[in-house]
């Protein structure tokens, strides 16, 4: 595409004032940060059983977002966690997730879900931009500190993957009440990301579609596109009245 519109441009080159430039969002050395590795860690204990066909709708919902926003070349990792944790998908392109995800049931424990999320994005060779979304409707149980895990996470990953971790806490039950969701709101905190709450499934669906539409890796490349064409428009007009 690039090659056709300067041959356009060549041809016509002595018809008309314009300058013809080209403009590189990315350094050589950022090869991949464009991509998105979106690691979901998903809480399947029992006390979702009544809420699983929404959990799954609000992920395909996210799937289906990033599809219309040209996110097909990013990757999607799936952990799910319960008084046990597993790696159900990992590296996975658009096309190729699976759209659902059978329920482990059981109790809480945020420590062992983190612990697989860790190896998923050890594994991952590339420079995406890690976003990693940890949703869950219950205490954590494990007596453990999640919210250091997670700055812990941010400070290996953060160069490489430009790690960032969003939380979702859900159900009326749960988040409806400080108390119980401080300890996710501090994950987020720790992790450079927001911290939503879903009261509702509706609310799920609805948390989960924003935080696709707020891509941090699609916002800085916007960002920095409109910053070059703020110089090179203060440039031309510098030219214009010197």
């Amino acid at each position: 595409m690039q090659r056709a519109f300067a041959d356009y441009y060549h041809k016509k080159k002595n018809e008309t004032d314009k300058k013809f430039s080209v403009f590189y969002p990315f350094e050589d050395n950022e090869q991949g940060t464009q991509l998105s590795h979106f690691v979901f860690v998903l809480d399947g204990s029992s006390s979702m059983n009544n809420h699983w066909n929404a959990l799954e709708q609000a992920y395909v919902g996210f799937l289906q977002r990033r599809k219309k926003d040209q996110g097909d070349e990013d990757l999607f990792s799936v952990v799910q966690f319960s008084d046990r944790a597993e790696i159900v998908y990992e590296r996975k392109y658009l096309r190729d997730t699976p759209l659902t995800i059978e329920q482990l049931r059981g109790g809480t424990n945020y420590y062992i879900a983190l612990e697989e999320a860790k190896k998923v994005i050890e594994a991952d060779s590339t420079k995406s931009s890690v976003v990693m979304i940890f949703m869950s409707d219950g205490q954590d149980l494990s007596r453990t500190d999640p919210k250091a895990f997670v700055g812990q996470l941010r400070m290996t990953y953060g160069t490489r993957h430009n790690f960032i971790c969003h939380t979702v806490a859900f159900g009326d039950e749960f988040a409806g009440k400080d108390k119980n969701a401080g300890l996710l709101k501090d994950m987020a905190v720790a992790g450079g990301g927001e911290a939503y709450t879903a009261l509702t499934d509706d609310d799920l669906k609805i948390v989960f579609s924003t935080i696709a539409a707020n891509n941090t890796a699609t916002d800085a490349l916007v960002k920095r596109l409109s910053d070059a064409l703020a110089e090179e428009i203060s440039t031309k007009i510098m030219i214009d009245f010197l």
